[in-house]
Formats: C-alpha cells, sequence, structure tokens
C-alpha cells in the first residue's frame, strides 16, 4: 500500500469506519459510479463521496458531488424526494 493509499485508508477509517479495501468493494458493487445518477468520474476528477447516515453513521454508498450535495436539502427524506420526482414529471 502506498502512503497516498494509506492516508486515505486512515481518513475512511476514522470519518465512516471503513476500509480502502470496503470502499473499493462498494464502488465494485456500484459500477464505477454514483449510486444515484451511475456517473462514472473520469481519470483525474474527484473520487465518489461515502454518503452516510449522519444519525446511526450507516454508509449507503457512493455518490457524485452532485448527488451529495443534492440530498441534504431533501433531508434524507424518501417521500421529499418522491414528491419532487413527481413534480418534475408533472408540474402544476
Amino acid at each position: 500500500m502506498t502512503d497516498a493509499e494509506r492516508a486515505r485508508d486512515s481518513r475512511l477509517r476514522r470519518c465512516f469506519n471503513i476500509t480502502l479495501r470496503e470502499y473499493d468493494s462498494i464502488l465494485a458493487r456500484q459500477n464505477g459510479g454514483c449510486a444515484v445518477c451511475g456517473r462514472v468520474p473520469l481519470p483525474g476528477q474527484n473520487r465518489l463521496a461515502v454518503d452516510h447516515d449522519h444519525a446511526t453513521g450507516y454508509v449507503r454508498g457512493l455518490l457524485c458531488m452532485s448527488c451529495n450535495r443534492g440530498l441534504p436539502y431533501y433531508r434524507d427524506s424518501p417521500d421529499r424526494l418522491i414528491s419532487a420526482a413527481a413534480y418534475l414529471t408533472a408540474p402544476p
């Protein structure tokens, strides 16, 4: 493991209680892309963010920056997201 990988592993453990190996496993299950929109970061772009429940610490998946920044606006509420999708599909 390189110094950079050790540093990432340390940060992932400290912030999200997962290892670099677990991050890579989640990424593989998501086919290398965001769990919401599927976008795969291009080489040299930011890695996918670890999305987690702030109350429990449970890691839900990996998200692109846009999706990761958007969820808090809906207060992590599935009902709000469903309502927003319905609005976009058929505005009043």
